[in-house]
């Protein structure tokens, strides 16, 4: 059976062995030292000594060790080799595929090729049939259209006829129509002048009664209006009055003066009291505010005409002393 080793197994081994040696050599000649001396009379013992150089010791084992790294290096520049085999396999390996897949990249643009070429061919196939369909139905189309065409034609002139027969019914009609109507509106024009004279008769009698009519109002108003200012201005100093009657002049200088404004409601109820013009006194003033409200209700006429027009609002000059 033989063992095998790799590189650093066997310089290991080689410098094992070696040391093994030199340790058996160092041992004899230690041994031969301690021997010890033979007894007189005794005839010695003759070995023969070894001197065993250690430089040539050293010397053998740089040898060994060189051989060893020289084994060791060949067996690296082996591997390296068969590396580099495997590589330089690997791509040819590599360049047999691409190869390979371009061939087949080529044939499957020559069968893509041949695909587009039978399908374009198709297609100008079936766009020449559409295209020979298209110029068929384009025949019968303007055969159809022709023949409508003269149908319409046909049609048209009937119809021109039926129209000039009708133009004409409608002309006679309007005709007389207008025949009609003008003999109406004569007759009507004949009405509405004599209605409109008769109007003109009645607007010009109405005219002179509604003239008289207003003037006979502006007559009675003139007299209507006299009475109630006349029956106003009674009332006017009896407001005044009652208001006076309802003011203490205690406290007061003599000779101060305002005038009020005071708004009433039908009976005489007094709504509100206002100075439009004071007296320079402000307590004056109130105070006379005062006496007109305290006043009410102040005395008014039945007459509900005369009231509102005169009396509603009043304004007098308010002179207690």
């Amino acid at each position: 059976m033989k063992l095998k080793f790799n590189g650093t197994q066997g310089f290991v081994l080689a410098v094992l062995v070696h040391a093994l040696v030199i340790g058996v050599l160092f041992f004899s000649i230690d041994s031969e030292k301690s021997i010890k001396p033979q007894p007189s009379g005794a005839e010695p013992t003759v070995m023969e000594a070894v001197v065993i150089d250690q430089s040539e010791i050293k010397a053998e084992a740089q040898k060994i060790k060189e051989a060893e790294e020289s084994k060791q290096e060949a067996i690296e520049a082996e591997n390296k080799r068969k590396e580099e085999e495997k590589k330089l396999e690997e791509l040819k390996q590599q360049q047999k595929e691409l190869e390979q897949k371009q061939e087949e990249e080529k044939q499957r643009k020559e069968d893509q090729e041949k695909a587009d070429k039978e399908k374009q061919r198709l297609e100008d196939q079936k766009q020449k049939e559409a295209e020979q369909q298209a110029q068929l139905e384009a025949a019968k189309q303007k055969e159809k259209e022709e023949q409508q065409q003269a149908e319409e034609e046909k049609k048209h002139v009937a119809e021109e006829l039926a129209e000039k027969e009708r133009v004409q019914k409608e002309a006679d009609a309007e005709k007389k129509r207008l025949e009609v109507e003008a003999q109406k509106k004569a007759e009507e024009q004949q009405k509405r002048k004599e209605e409109e004279a008769r109007k003109l008769a009645e607007a010009e009698e109405k005219r002179k009664a509604d003239e008289a009519q207003k003037q006979l109002e502006a007559e009675m108003a003139t007299e209507e209006a006299a009475r109630g200012k006349e029956i106003a201005g009674s009332f006017y100093g009896k407001i005044a009055t009652q208001v006076e009657r309802n003011f203490n002049l205690r406290g007061f200088e003599p000779g101060l003066k305002c005038i009020l404004e005071i708004k009433m409601v039908p009976g005489g109820d007094v709504v509100s009291v206002k100075v439009v013009e004071s007296s320079g006194d402000a307590r004056f003033d109130r105070q006379a505010e005062i006496a007109a409200k305290k006043a009410s209700p102040l005395p008014v006429p039945d007459d509900i005409k005369i009231f509102n027009k005169y009396l509603r609002t009043v304004r007098f000059r308010f002179n207690p002393g």
